[in-house]
Order: C-alpha cells, then sequence, then structure tokens
C-alpha cells in the first residue's frame, strides 16, 4: 500500500521511501491535520482498528477513542506544543476496547510550520492482561501460603507448647533418653514454625504486601535481643561471639522487629556454616550519616562465582546443608533491608567465612 493522494499531502511525507518505511511499520501511525482529521494511516493502523482505508481518512480522531471527546483535544494540544505521550483506549470493530500505548508528535512541514500531528501506537491490551492475569496468579497463590500456614501452625501451637511442658517436667520426671527426643521435638518443632513464616513472608513480598511497622526504637537493644536469641546456639556449638555494641546511640525510626528478623537471619547463618569453637560476630558502627551493621563467621564461606545467587529466593550452596532451610533467608533479608532504605552486600571467599555489611540511612527518631 502506499500514501492515499491527498489535495494537499503533509510535505514529511512526499517522499516515497519515508512514506513505504511507514507503511510496513509494526506500529500503527495515524497523521492527522491541526484539528485532528485524519490526513494518512499505514497498514497497521487499519489492522488495529479494523476499519477499511476509506473510513479511516478525512475521519475525526477523536472517534477512534473511547475518551475522544474529553482527552484527544487535550492530546492534540499538547502534541502540537513539543509531544506527548501516554495510554488512550482504542475501538475495534466487534471487540472489547483495546489499552494502546501512545506517542503523539508535531508535524512540520519544509518552512517549519505546524501542519498536524503524528500517532504511534502500539496494542498492549494482551500485555496488560497477562499482567492482570499474572497478579491474580500471585494473589491466589499468596492466599494459599497464608491459609495452609494458618492450618499448620494450628497443630504446630500444640507440638510446641506440649514438647515445652513435657521438657520442663512438669508432671513427672523423664529419663535422659525421653528428655533427649522431647528436645529434639520442640527444636523440629521450632524450625518448622521458622520455616512456615519465612514462606508466609516471601509470598508477601511477591504481591508487595510486606510492610514495615517504623518507630522509634534502640538498634542496639535489638541487637542484644538477637544475640540472647541465638545464645543457646552459640554455646552449644561452642562458638565466641565478638560483639561491639555502642551505648551512646541514638534511637532510630525502624521496624525492630524486622531488623530483628535481619539480624537472626545473618547470625543464624554464621553459626550454621562455621566449625565448633570458631569465632562470629556482631558490630555496629556509624560512618558519616551511615548506620552499619557488620555480621561475619570463620565458617566455610561462599565461592565467587556463586554469589550472584546470593540474596536470590530458593538459593542454597553447600548440599550437606540443604535440610536445614527453604532458601529464602537471605532473599528476605535483603527485601527488608531495602524496605528500611538501606543495602545489603557480601564478602566471602571458600574456606575464609562470610562479612554481611548492612548500611543503613542514620535517621535518629525526633
Amino acid at each position: 500500500m502506499h500514501l492515499t493522494a491527498l489535495s494537499s499531502p503533509p510535505a514529511p511525507f512526499s517522499d516515497g521511501l519515508l512514506s513505504n518505511v511507514l507503511d510496513y511499520a509494526q506500529d500503527a501511525v495515524l497523521v492527522t491535520d491541526r484539528v485532528g482529521r485524519i490526513l494518512y494511516a499505514n497498514l497497521s493502523a487499519h489492522k488495529l482498528f479494523q476499519v477499511p482505508e476509506d473510513d479511516l481518512l478525512h475521519r475525526p480522531i477523536a472517534q477512534l477513542f473511547d475518551q475522544g471527546r474529553t482527552e484527544i483535544p487535550g492530546v492534540l494540544r499538547h502534541a502540537m506544543l513539543g509531544g506527548w505521550s501516554g495510554s488512550l483506549s482504542g475501538y475495534r470493530v466487534g471487540e472489547s476496547v483495546r489499552l494502546l500505548e501512545a506517542t503523539a508528535s508535531p508535524v512540520r512541514d519544509g518552512h517549519q510550520r505546524l501542519t498536524g500531528v503524528s500517532f504511534m501506537l502500539r496494542d498492549v491490551t494482551a500485555r496488560q492482561q497477562e499482567q492482570l492475569e499474572q497478579q491474580h496468579r500471585e494473589r491466589t497463590k499468596a492466599e494459599f501460603v497464608t491459609q495452609m500456614s494458618h492450618e499448620l501452625r494450628t497443630p504446630l501451637t500444640s507440638i510446641l507448647g506440649f514438647s515445652g511442658i513435657l521438657g520442663q517436667e512438669l508432671f513427672g520426671a523423664l529419663n535422659d533418653k525421653q528428655a533427649q527426643y522431647v528436645e529434639q521435638i520442640h527444636r523440629s518443632g521450632q524450625h518448622l514454625l521458622g520455616l512456615i513464616n519465612d514462606l508466609l513472608d516471601f509470598s508477601k513480598v511477591e504481591v508487595g504486601q510486606l510492610l514495615l511497622d517504623l518507630q522509634p526504637a534502640s538498634v542496639v537493644s535489638v541487637c542484644q535481643g538477637a544475640i540472647d536469641s541465638m545464645s543457646e546456639q552459640i554455646r552449644s556449638k561452642r562458638l565466641r561471639l565478638v560483639q561491639h555494641l555502642p551505648t551512646d546511640l541514638p534511637e532510630m525510626l525502624i521496624d525492630d522487629a524486622r531488623l530483628k528478623q535481619i539480624l537472626l537471619n545473618l547470625l543464624s547463618n554464621a553459626v550454621k556454616f562455621s566449625e565448633a569453637g570458631g569465632n562470629i560476630g556482631l558490630e555496629v558502627n556509624i560512618q558519616a550519616d551511615t548506620l552499619e551493621l557488620l555480621v561475619w563467621d570463620q565458617g566455610i564461606g561462599i565461592p565467587k562465582e556463586q554469589q550472584h545467587r546470593l540474596f536470590q529466593p530458593f538459593q542454597q550452596f553447600h548440599p550437606e546443608y540443604y535440610h536445614q532451610g527453604t532458601g529464602l533467608g537471605l532473599a528476605l533479608t535483603k527485601h527488608l533491608v531495602e524496605l528500611h532504605g538501606g543495602q545489603i552486600s557480601v564478602r566471602s571467599s571458600s574456606g575464609e567465612g562470610c562479612q554481611f555489611r548492612i548500611e543503613l540511612p542514620l535517621s535518629p527518631a525526633r
């Protein structure tokens, strides 16, 4: 197809090569005069609107769009002043309204006089539908995980409660073997509860529902709470915790529960991947306007060629530890750090341990 002959064709379309290029462009192209009457439509435009050529030419472009009467005059004005881009809803014969990405630009003749407006249009209906379906799948998955989490927690609460009571020997003494088994049941129940919580949090991350509750709190107190929670695991593996917690740090606006979760994830990994009798560390430092948290160990480390996957979900690097987690901890940790406006990085190599560095903007609570 070539340009339809017009009584006064716009100067930019008088060149045959340019005409052919526009005719066979994948995006729909429409050119109007200054009042919005269509002077040119390429093949893709006819295909997009399912309108024969003779019915498109000289037709007001506003008739092609769902919001034509209200928005198109403004689009034309903005386009002639310099340009416009956005979304438009376009009609298509026999079908529902189509969502279009649109760009409108001024058209000038050889003397730089404004003669009209060119429209570049792309149908993104299928892409939008795919995005909506993906969002629906993610919401459905999140709802399923949430429901299953609640269903699993009900019997798990009983397991933890009754194993705890048995371990306290409130109803009679236990022999050594019984006490060992009860302790193992309780530890396994706590481990399972941690896995459920990670899955629930990650499902919230995927649908953007994991939010922070920022309140004035002491970072040092949060660190100490994390250390206290890990004390039994540190003691049982005969590790030495090196800590540096300044006492003069002011309160900051943080989500203390989520910051503690970050530290527990990192300290738990430090304990898990350390040899018995080794050292691990938790340090807090102030660097200019940045709060720096360091968690390090002297354990087995992570090969450099695998570190690019470190903060991706469901990633585990040491086969002998696969049964001890979901591979979600570091992915959640990174997301929680970023929700606080910070960033996390790692330094590691095989056999030389890991150092995780968290940098948070120093924002003291007023």
